[in-house]
């Protein structure tokens, strides 16, 4: 259907004239109970597509989409050129804005040689070789967003006697001079000082903590400061520490698995995701 069309030529528009005029009136009064209102804004159903070729338009304020937008063959949505922010944005109440991460724990660094490896039993997974030993697994969290929660999937595989000082764990960043923070606060709840947290969830004795060396899901760690993840200025990790005291598992000193917990991997999530930029 084309535009609307005139209801008189320039040339039948003349004084006096009578005939044709009331009728050439009602037309154009339809006409306009049709027509878009640019300044109180207006509602319509179109029969059929309203289709705008030439130059095209330009929308220099919000957008709203209730339907399907669909490009065709060879056309495409493009964004202005030569500005960071010129992403798609999601709503606060889409699914997108939040998003779960698998977290693959090797390579680590441990704060010893020797001391977390990859074991014999999986080569995905690391074991801690002594007590107390340390190691750190790499993050790679969703750019601009809240890096909110993080767990770790573990087995205990050693017999214990008695429950040892239990393995713990935090998420930390680190900025280019070397500084750490911590994405908790000490002290606060069940967490500790510089703000760890006991790896394990089930501690009531041996046998819950041991689980019957079965694979369990660790405390799920639960950011609340300087959680607002920056690649450009931070790297993000989490600061793995192994169980320890006088009731942890007895170090191997030869080059057999170790007895310390095995680690297979984590996850985490982020939130506030606020567009569909690259992470």
């Amino acid at each position: 259907m084309t535009a609307f069309v005139r209801e008189l030529a320039d040339t039948d528009w003349y004084t006096c004239r009578v005939t044709g005029v009331v009728d050439a009136l009602k037309g154009m009064d339809a006409k306009t109970v049709k027509a878009m209102n640019g300044t109180a804004g207006s509602s319509h159903a179109p029969a059929a597509a309203i289709v705008i070729g030439g130059s095209g338009m330009v929308a220099a304020g919000l957008w709203e989409f209730s339907g399907v937008c669909t490009t065709g063959p060879g056309k495409h949505i493009e964004h202005g050129a030569g500005h960071a922010a010129d992403y798609l944005r999601l709503g606060a109440s889409h699914p997108g804005i939040s998003r779960s991460m698998s977290i693959p724990c090797l390579p680590c660094v441990p704060d010893t040689y020797l001391g977390a490896y990859a074991t014999s039993e999986n080569n995905f997974s690391f074991n801690t070789r002594y007590p107390g030993g340390r190691s750190l697994i790499p993050l790679t969290p969703h750019d601009k967003s809240t890096l909110a929660t993080a767990r770790l999937l573990f087995k205990v595989r050693y017999a214990h006697a008695g429950l040892p000082e239990f393995p713990k764990f935090r998420i930390i960043r680190v900025d280019q001079s070397g500084n750490v923070e911590a994405l908790h606060t000490s002290r606060s709840g069940s967490y500790k000082d510089e703000g760890f947290l006991d790896l394990p969830a089930s501690v009531a004795n041996v046998a819950a903590y041991e689980a019957g060396v079965a694979w369990q899901w660790s405390n799920t760690y639960t950011t609340d400061q300087n959680n607002v993840v920056d690649l450009a200025l931070y790297s993000y990790y989490i600061d793995f520490v192994e169980e320890d005291g006088a009731r942890a598992f007895v170090p191997r000193v030869d080059f057999t698995p170790g007895a310390g917990t095995q680690v297979l991997r984590g996850e985490m999530t982020c939130s506030s995701i606020a567009h569909m930029g690259p992470q």
